[in-house]
């Protein structure tokens, strides 16, 4: 599983102030990648990469030159907003030792430390990200974005009083700097989200009302948040897309089933529009308007649910750079609901049987068979690879395809748990 890592108690007393030339502007600072879509996001990747092939070959090979960092940290930007792991990772390796080079009088040291601190979170290396963002609070005085990207950390981590509290400061830390209505919009919203995080865990039943008071917290704060981004014209805005995911996360925990798949109707337009439909977002909507469509209409479930859920494997494994074992899991567990036309006596407008070559190629992956993926494996936890192939088992089990297979696969995952071999055992 994921290491721990210490408290990250950042005061402006415990940071010595350095005066440092600013490296930038960069196109994240310039404004360049708001609103951008998805397609323009992928030109301008390829643009970026032959400017830079173009530079390394006037430059002896590398990129040892201040405007051809500016340049790489460009692409690092657009890599992000393209999920581009494998090549985020490859050029922020590349750039590591220029940067470091240049001592502490600049921004590139920090910079790198935050782009890679970055990078680490999106593989769910969260662990290993909270180092960086210490030695980040050493070089430079805390902000509210370091405050909150501590939190994403502590959050991932499963820290939620750690999470909530750094929410909180980098919310006040806003207010002792220059910001505008957007920086707002989006520090309510993290907020909104964990106290919808801490609801989850509080029992269902108590006499002190806790679960309901922070859903109730949580809706506030989330539509405070979308009607800031409202009020300054984010329309079609990224942000916005994520705030209304929040919303509708928030609203089915509440109960409000209509609200939340209006919700995720809106915010699934603006992530086709924004991050492109093969996006891990689009992926995510859909799996989560599966959950709400169950308790809206369960009929109208056994029709949408099979293409939505086959939609959101396909994005999640076939698209991405790196799997996300944890939403894959999440997908295999709805196709085994019990509701649905896969383990109903109901037809099923797609079969199971279309489901298993992606299952089969994530696989794969996991294996190391498919050079142009990775995973989280070997570090990701071992409760996501026991679950994955408890899952794929039965599912390969009950689509008649392998048997063998499937019986390897669960007697693996039995082996992941901790538990006997299956032998030669029905399951």
């Amino acid at each position: 599983g994921p290491r721990g890592g210490g408290d990250l108690g950042i005061t402006k007393a415990d940071v010595r102030p350095k005066t440092r030339r600013k490296v930038g502007p960069d196109l994240e600072m310039e404004g360049e990648l708001v609103g951008m879509t998805a397609e323009k996001k992928s030109r301008l990747e390829l643009r970026l990469e032959q400017e830079l092939e173009e530079g390394r070959m006037k430059n002896n090979g590398n990129l040892d030159d201040d405007d051809l960092l500016v340049k790489a940290f460009d692409l690092v930007e657009v890599y992000f907003r393209l999920y581009r792991l494998n090549k985020l990772n490859a050029l922020l390796a590349e750039i590591k030792p220029f940067c470091f080079q240049r001592g502490d009088d600049e921004d590139w040291i920090p910079k790198w430390l935050q782009a890679q601190a970055t990078n680490l979170c999106k593989q769910n290396r969260y662990a290993e990200s909270l180092p960086l963002f210490t030695e980040m609070a050493e070089r430079l005085a805390p902000t509210s974005a370091l405050m909150s990207n501590v939190g994403n950390v502590y959050l991932a981590l499963g820290d939620l009083e750690k999470a909530h509290d750094h929410y909180e400061k980098a919310y006040q830390m806003l207010f002792t700097e220059p910001h505008g209505p957007d920086k707002e919009a989006g520090a309510l919203a993290e907020i909104a989200f964990v106290k919808l995080k801490i609801a989850e865990i509080e029992p269902l039943e108590g006499d002190s009302g806790r679960k309901t008071m922070y859903l109730d917290d949580a809706k506030r704060h989330i539509v405070q948040s979308v009607e800031k981004y409202r009020d300054i014209g984010y329309v079609t805005h990224s942000m916005l897309g994520k705030a209304l995911g929040s919303l509708a996360k928030i609203c089915y925990a509440r109960g409000e089933y209509e609200e939340a798949d209006r919700a995720w109707i809106e915010a699934m337009n603006i992530y086709n529009i924004r991050m492109g439909n093969h996006s891990l977002y689009v992926a995510g909507a859909l799996k989560e308007r599966v959950k709400v469509i169950i308790k809206l209409d369960l009929q109208r479930a056994k029709q949408e649910a099979p293409r939505m859920l086959l939609l959101a494997l396909d994005k999640y494994v076939l698209r991405q750079d790196v799997l996300d074992l944890k939403e894959i899991n999440e997908i295999l567990s709805l196709l085994l609901h019990d509701d649905l036309p896969f383990t109903s006596k109901d037809s099923a407008p797609i079969a199971l049987k279309d489901f298993m070559p992606i299952i089969v190629h994530c696989h794969k992956v996991l294996n190391n068979e498919i050079p142009s993926q990775t995973s989280e494996h070997p570090r990701i936890d071992v409760r996501f690879l026991a679950e994955f192939y408890q899952h794929s088992g039965h599912l390969m089990w009950l689509s008649g395809q392998d048997k063998v297979t499937a019986k390897d696969w669960v007697q693996r995952s039995i082996k992941l748990w901790g538990g006997p071999p299956v032998g030669t055992q029905e399951f």
